[in-house]
Parts: C-alpha cells; sequence; structure tokens
C-alpha cells in the first residue's frame, strides 16, 4: 500500500461542518462517505501554527515539553519563519535528542519513494532536516543512503502548479509516499478573515484540489489506489489562529481513505479505545485520554502501508498497523 497525507492549512472544522451541512464541499464530503473521519481532532496542546503543527504530523511527536512525558518525547521546533540551509530539526529544536525522526525515514529507509510538496518556501526546514546532507544513515535493510525525501516541490503563491506537479507525480509513480501542503486558506484568512466570503470561496477551491488529489485513492482510477489522510495544522478566527485556548484555532478535521476502512465512519469509533472524543475539551499530551491530533497523521499512514511507527514517536497507534 502506498499512501498519501495532505494538509490544507488554517482549515478549521467549525467551517467544514458548516459547509457539509449546507450540501458544499462535494470531494470532503466524498471521503467522508467513503472512510473514516471526524471533525474535531485537534492542533498541538500549546502551537496553534504551521510549522510547529506540521513537524508533529511529520515526526508524531507534540511540539514542546509536558513535565509528565520524558524529556526527549517532543520535537521542539518552535520557528514558524524561513530558516537557513544549516538550520534543521536536529540542532535547533529538542537538545535532549541527537536526530528527530521522521515519517520520510521511515518510509524511506523500507525502501519506498518519498515526496514533499509544499507551499510555503519555510518547508524547507524539512528538506534541511532529511536531505543527504543531515539525514540519518539508513539502518534498515538495503542502504537507500541519507536523503530521505527522493522529491522535493515547494511553490509559493502557484498552488494550482503545485497540485498539477502532484498528479503527474502520482500518476507517474514517483511517489510511494507523499506530504502535501496547500497553503491557500491561511494565506487568505490572514488577509480576510476566516469564514468570510473570499475565505469560503477559498475552501470552495480547496475542495476541487482535493478532489483531486483523492482519485488516487479509486481503485477505479490508478489500479493501486493510495490511502489517504487528510487534516490541518490548525483553525483560526478574525485574522489570526495563535490562541492555543480558543477551540476556533485547536479544531480540526481528520479524514482518512483506505481499502478496508467501512464507508461513513467515525474516526474516534474506528479508533476504539485508543482515542477518546474530547467534546469542547483541550486535554494535555500526557493526559489519560488522548483525542485523535495531527501529529497523527504521519503514523497512520505508515501503518496503512504496512510499516512500522516513527522512532521515538508520541502520537502512534490510532489505527492497527493492516
Amino acid at each position: 500500500m502506498r499512501a498519501i497525507v495532505v494538509s490544507v492549512d488554517a482549515m478549521g472544522a467549525v467551517y467544514v461542518r458548516a459547509q457539509l451541512a449546507a450540501g458544499k464541499l462535494p470531494r470532503l464530503g466524498a471521503l467522508a462517505q467513503a472512510g473514516a473521519f471526524t471533525l474535531n481532532a485537534r492542533a498541538d496542546y500549546d502551537f496553534t501554527v504551521t510549522l510547529p503543527n506540521h513537524t508533529s504530523m511529520l515526526t508524531g511527536r507534540p511540539v514542546e515539553a509536558d513535565p509528565d512525558l520524558p524529556a526527549d518525547a517532543y520535537h521542539g521546533w518552535t520557528i514558524n519563519a524561513l530558516v537557513d540551509s544549516t538550520t534543521t530539526l536536529h540542532n535547533s529544536g529538542n537538545p535532549n535528542l541527537s536526530y528527530v525522526a521522521s515519517a520520510f525515514d521511515v518510509a524511506h529507509d523500507h525502501g519506498r519513494r518519498t515526496c514533499l510538496y509544499a507551499g510555503k518556501l519555510k518547508f524547507m526546514l524539512f528538506a534541511n532536516s532529511y536531505g543527504a546532507r543531515y539525514g540519518a544513515p539508513d539502518g534498515v535493510g538495503e542502504d537507500n543512503g541519507r536523503n530521505k525525501i527522493d522529491r522535493v516541490v515547494i511553490l509559493e503563491k502557484a498552488t494550482e502548479q503545485l497540485i498539477a506537479a502532484v498528479e503527474s507525480d502520482l500518476a507517474g509513480g514517483a511517489c510511494d509516499f507523499a506530504f502535501i501542503h496547500i497553503p491557500d486558506l491561511d494565506v487568505v484568512g490572514h488577509a480576510s478573515g476566516w469564514g468570510g466570503e473570499e475565505w469560503l470561496a477559498t475552501l470552495d477551491l480547496v475542495d476541487e484540489w482535493i478532489g483531486r488529489i483523492a482519485r488516487f485513492a479509486s481503485p477505479e482510477a490508478t489500479g493501486s489506489p493510495y490511502a489517504l489522510v487528510v487534516t490541518a495544522d490548525h483553525g483560526g478566527n478574525s485574522y489570526d489562529h495563535s490562541d492555543t485556548t480558543l477551540p476556533l484555532d485547536y479544531t480540526i478535521p481528520f479524514f482518512v481513505v483506505a481499502p478496508g476502512l467501512g464507508p461513513n465512519t467515525d474516526l474516534y469509533a474506528l479508533a476504539g479505545p485508543r482515542r477518546l472524543n474530547p467534546g469542547d475539551g483541550r486535554p494535555r499530551n500526557s493526559g489519560p485520554s488522548q483525542p485523535i491530533r495531527n501529529g497523527d497523521a504521519g503514523n497512520t499512514a505508515l501503518a496503512l502501508m504496512g510499516l512500522p511507527p516513527i522512532p521515538g514517536s508520541l502520537f502512534r497507534g490510532l489505527l492497527e498497523t493492516r
């Protein structure tokens, strides 16, 4: 099995819920009908901004330390800006870690081709961290080298071109594991506000892009379909999203489509005792009952690929390995 993770920057669940109830967003609605989903997942407990949350998705770790968790449990990346080519998660994140493993490491080291597509230049952080210079040696089976990401496409203010590159690469078999970032809702939210006319029009456009990606999860379209995970780094309210205590900022959707998952399934029900719906709550990372988080994205994709979890990750086991 191959897998795609799509992160829609700033796609707050409250807006998705309202639009679905109004009969809009047909492609996201189709994902819900085809697989398992929740509109009550959580962003990181301490940060509701882009790079820290995407780092959680890729590493399966929370952003900051929790006094009731081990000192090496978090990734420690709090910067949300473009950095130079020598700055990595390993030398500028949690000082208790010499290397912060990712979903790219696991897929690559097991002989799978990996791809990163992003709509913000600051995602170069991941190309830095998992490239040939700073990526870890491959200690699994055949040596596939230190470069954990086989293809990197980062295009700012050009999402249509980015999605076209994704389609071409997936159709050509370039990726076994693809991570795709769609930035537009965040850009429009900061400029015009979350939930307004322009933002909702952009959400309709995002829905179309998701539909173009989601066709690769269809056996009819590809013969060998991809598992698909769609989530968000954070939501938003007014012109911002940085209040970690605000439900509009921390409540996000999480969709999973894959062979063997029943249609229109509550993802919390599917996860069983491994995750508990938090209602309106905001549980700490060390709490006894954990919600589904965007930090589950990487390990969920790996599990659906039949691969082991990310070494050192905290957010794992959302779905049983298949």
